[in-house]
């Protein structure tokens, strides 16, 4: 009995020790705090994605998002590329194209996320999905506000919530401090001039096209407004000898000032053309080459591009706007450096 009374005392002296030490453990008590980044929503124009965790491995078939990829400093990130895929990315593994997908070598790599700008097939699409890839189809921006969307989404999808919003402001400060003086164009415009974007001799940038809306955001009258999917008029000419150009029977004015043309067309064969043979621009050897590159990627060579187009069309004005631009770039600079500091700022330099 003795014995007995001696154990059972034991017995419970070693539970209540082993509940202190529970109680007292800090592992017991620490909960794993949850990640500030992922999982993480995308907005995307036909659904809403969300991914779980933080990506490792990217493939991109857009030429476009890849180009990105490399001015975020993102290419790390590259595995793979579409098989048109800018110069700087030939070391990345060819992955075809969004119209047909190399799926072997997608599974060689076995990426977290595919990007691509276009629509895949459906049966390519279930295949990636069966590897567990993500697939992120953001279109083709038509506006300056989705140029700085898509940075965003690619950001949101690499880095999180968080750090993924943090790096998509910086992106957006620097993007729109280059874009800004652009959008006092169109205000300040005086007399509108004639302008066509050839993508060939018999293909204009037409209203429906982000390329012809840019020309309207540049304060330029665009003949071939009226047209649809970069269709030029037809010439008409009547038995009097009156020329005409018609978009669908409708009558045009077609006497472009200015004409930008891709730098891969011969300026020659654009001046004999029957559309711009007899134009003010020909006339004023007004033909300017652009690198198509630059319109097609939309990326931060872009402001800079659009700039010089506004030069050339509009030389005082623009030379007015930079002046103004930087004069408030400097005043804005000036402010900040002569702004007190903040009382924590100022406590330390005390100290020191």
């Amino acid at each position: 009995m003795k014995y007995t009374k001696i154990f059972a005392f034991l017995l419970t002296a070693g539970l209540l020790l082993a509940l202190c030490a529970c109680k007292s453990d800090p592992k017991s008590e620490e909960q794993e705090e949850p990640d500030p980044n992922f999982p993480v929503q995308l907005e995307l124009v036909h659904e809403t994605l969300t991914i779980q965790e933080a990506p490792s491995s990217v493939v991109s078939l857009s030429p476009a998002i890849t180009t990105l990829f490399y001015e975020l400093g993102e290419d790390e990130f590259l595995k793979g590329v579409s098989s048109y895929a800018p110069a700087e990315a030939a070391e990345k593994t060819d992955c075809g194209t969004a119209q047909f997908v190399d799926l072997e070598a997608v599974a060689a790599i076995g990426p977290d996320l595919l990007f691509t700008d276009a629509p895949l097939l459906e049966e390519q699409l279930t295949e990636l999905y069966q590897m567990d890839v993500e697939v992120i189809w953001i279109p083709h921006p038509e506006s300056e506000q989705e140029i700085q969307e898509r940075a965003e989404l690619v950001l949101l999808a690499l880095y999180g919530r968080e750090e993924g919003a943090k790096r998509a402001d910086t992106f957006a400060e620097e993007w729109q401090k280059a874009w800004r003086p652009l959008e006092e164009v169109e205000t300040s415009v005086k007399e509108e001039k004639n302008v066509v974007l050839l993508g060939r001799e018999d293909l204009a940038a037409t209203g429906d096209t982000w390329e012809g809306n840019l020309l309207a955001f540049l304060g330029m009258k665009n003949p071939a407004q009226e047209g649809s999917d970069w269709q030029v008029p037809e010439k008409q000419t009547a038995e009097d000898g009156a020329v005409s150009y018609v978009y669908d029977e409708e009558a045009v004015e077609w006497n472009p000032d200015v004409i930008f043309y891709d730098s891969r067309l011969s300026a020659e064969a654009i001046k004999a053309h029957q559309l711009y043979a007899d134009s003010n621009a020909v006339a004023n050897d007004a033909l300017y080459p652009l690198d198509w590159s630059i319109l097609q990627m939309q990326n931060r060579e872009l402001p800079e591009l659009l700039g010089s187009m506004v030069e050339k069309v509009y030389p005082e004005l623009w030379e007015q706007i930079q002046e103004e631009w930087k004069a408030a770039q400097e005043s804005e600079q000036n402010t900040e450096e002569t702004e007190p500091a903040e009382p924590e700022a100022q406590a330390e330099a005390a100290k020191e």
